[in-house]
Parts: C-alpha cells; structure tokens; sequence
C-alpha cells in the first residue's frame, strides 16, 4: 500500500507497505511441504528485497529454486507490495545454520569457531538437534599434512559460533 506524505508530489516521498518474513516464510513452507527442499534462510531487507535461501539433501538445481521462487511470487501482490526476490542455496561460504544442514555435511571437513573465539578444524562425524561431534585434525609439520588426531569431541551448538564448510581442491 503507497500513502504520499501530505503537501508532496514527489515519488521520493511514497512509503511502500513493508513485505513479512512471516508471510515469506508461510509461502515457502507451504510450497517445499511433503518434498526434500528445506528452509535454511529467509531475509527481508529495505525496499522489501527478499532473500531466501533453500537446500535439500541432495544436489539443489535452479529448477528447485525456480519453482519456489515463482511459488513466492505469486503469493504476493505486486499492485500492493513491490519486491525483489531472489532464492537460491545458501552457498559455501556460508555458515551452517539449520540441523538439516548438518546433517547433510555430515562426513565433510569443517571449521568451527567457538564462542571463546577458539577455532576447531576436523571431519563432521555426527549431528543432532543439541551438538555436533567432529575428528580433531593436527597438522604434521614434517610432511606438511593434515591428519586426522584421533580424538573427537562432541560440542554442543550453545557453544558454536560458526560452523562453516572446509573447501579442499584435491
């Protein structure tokens, strides 16, 4: 809904009604719903730029992406709302941030950064709803290698910081 302040014309002046993350949020729910896609982010920013970010076990494709995207749309009104919306993967720079992400990197090398601001790096064994249990890695100086230490530790996500993907080129 535009309303034009009073004693004005210009179209700098023309407030635009502000989109909900709860209304994105119900959208997408309902489209990914009884399907492998889940939600890992939604934003909602100036000028109602949309941002959400979705994944599923497997591979996501830009056709996942595209059908949410379309989902969302059309569950909008652009007469009343304009927006801007972009879905897409979370990409792998990014923190982990739900558990069925986790879940889905579970095997992978990761980082960790603690709330006490210590870094941890090793192999994601396992994830639940209250923690993660990841592989220690050392690195051997005399052959400029990672191992693995053997010793794992289990910490709970109330500890964690961050939790983000190690990108190796092999």
């Amino acid at each position: 809904m535009e309303k034009q302040v009073a004693g004005t014309k210009s179209p700098r002046f023309i407030y635009r009604k502000m989109i909900s993350e709860t209304k994105v949020r119900e959208l997408v729910e309902a489209k990914i719903k009884d399907s492998e896609i889940f939600l890992v982010e939604i934003k909602v920013g100036g000028g109602n730029r949309i941002n959400i970010a979705i994944d599923r076990p497997g591979k996501l494709n830009v056709g996942d992406c595209a059908e949410v995207s379309r989902y969302v749309e059309a569950g909008l009104n652009r007469d009343v709302e304009d927006f801007e919306l972009t879905v897409s993967s979370p990409g792998l720079d990014q923190p982990l941030k739900v558990l069925n992400q986790f879940l889905k990197h579970t095997g992978r090398n990761v980082r960790v950064l603690l709330k006490d601001g210590k870094l941890l790096r090793g192999k994601m064994t396992k994830a639940d709803e209250e923690a993660l249990t990841i592989e220690l890695f050392t690195e051997n100086k005399k052959k400029k290698k990672e191992q693995i230490e053997n010793n794992t530790v289990t910490l709970k996500y109330t500890e964690i910081k961050e939790t983000k993907l190690e990108i190796t080129f092999k």
